[in-house]
């Protein structure tokens, strides 16, 4: 599959496990090569660490996010993002008492969907037209497209031809530079996408330059969407200071990349506070962490579209209870997790160091 990191060829995904009594808790750690802050070497050390059956938490969220981050650094792990994520997925579907339930309410109860937006996966030009066509025709109102990776000329050649086809009133179109852009060239790229009513653009130039980012949410023709901006680990008051100097309109939120679901909740709640709105994006995890994603998103009754996908892009999906319906995710309660391969130990990381 071909990313904006590149081409994927495999992806590899941890899982952690917790078990008390007869309940039994999953959840996934899926670090992403060339993006995530944490990986094999931060996971192994953990491993060897979690090993020594360490005590569980107060059955509580808040109990979950403060033991995943106490753990963690117990474990000797100073950037630990996907580890976090995992640990926290894993208690609160323990104490929840169902393997698949991360965050009850109307959502898992069967009656809710979330709106979800169609991925237009980076492929040649005619491709990625061939695809947007199918995400209308599948139903969805929201699509978004990746720039940055070809020409500007052609990109926007693309996305010319899709609008003459699909007025604003019909298809939202959002799009994703990736920080693919100067200072200068992301201010032209969005004054030409403002005449083609494109919502928002995702990160036009590389993560880290504040000040760039705040002329462009400023004097940018299209909205902008900070999104690598919240992976680099930093301390919560500067994060948030950062965030309100730049005062982009929109955040994209990647639980597995950005610190895990409590420190989602957090910037969710920030969001709010500092008249930005949201949405959360998988990446490229499994149906295990797809469904604690779209479970915390369900909570919050998201208004906008999510970046969610649905785990087909895998040979071998692991069974989980998300489908999807027209344009919207729904928990079939009839579904669930098949973790009988996950009650047998993996012998080569037994005693890992």
């Amino acid at each position: 599959m071909q990313t904006s990191r590149g081409m994927v060829h495999q992806k590899k995904s941890y899982y952690v496990l917790l078990q008390a009594g007869a309940d039994i808790g999953v959840g996934e750690g899926a670090p992403l090569p060339g993006l995530s802050k944490d990986g094999d070497t931060e996971w192994l050390r953990f491993i060897s660490y979690l090993l020594q059956e360490p005590t569980l938490p107060d059955p509580t969220a808040l109990g979950a996010y403060t033991w995943a981050q106490t753990t963690a650094s117990q474990a000797g792990v100073p950037v630990a993002s996907s580890i976090i994520f995992a640990l926290e997925s894993a208690v609160l579907s323990l104490i929840n008492g169902q393997p698949e339930v991360y965050y009850p309410g109307t959502f898992t109860g069967g009656s809710m969907g979330i709106p979800i937006n169609g991925l237009v996966w980076m492929d040649d030009l005619v491709a990625m037209r061939h695809q947007a066509e199918e995400k209308v025709q599948a139903g969805f109102t929201t699509i978004k497209f990746k720039i940055g990776a070809k020409t500007w000329a052609d990109e926007l050649a693309l996305l010319k031809d899709f609008r003459k086809g699909h007025s604003p009133d019909e298809i939202i179109v959002r799009v994703d530079a990736n920080g693919a852009f100067t200072e200068d060239k992301a201010m032209r790229v969005m004054d030409a996408l403002q005449g083609l009513c494109v919502h928002s653009i995702e990160q036009p130039i590389a993560a880290g330059n504040a000040g760039a980012l705040r002329r462009l949410a400023r004097e940018g023709a299209t909205p902008m969407a900070l999104d690598e901006e919240f992976i680099t680990p930093m301390p919560d008051d500067e994060r948030d200071d950062m965030l309100a100097y730049v005062g982009a309109p929109f955040w994209v939120l990647k639980p597995t990349l950005i610190g895990g679901l409590g420190t989602t909740e957090h910037l969710i709640e920030l969001a709010h506070k500092q008249g930005a709105r949201w949405w959360l994006t998988s990446s490229l995890e499994s149906g295990i962490a797809l469904t604690a994603i779209a479970q915390l998103a369900a909570s919050h009754n998201p208004t906008l579209p999510q970046g969610l996908s649905t785990g087909k892009i895998y040979l071998e999906p692991v069974q989980h209870p998300n489908k999807l319906e027209s344009a919207s995710l729904f928990f079939d309660q009839a579904a669930g997790f098949d973790i009988a391969w996950l009650k047998q130990p993996d012998p080569r990381l037994v005693g890992a160091q």
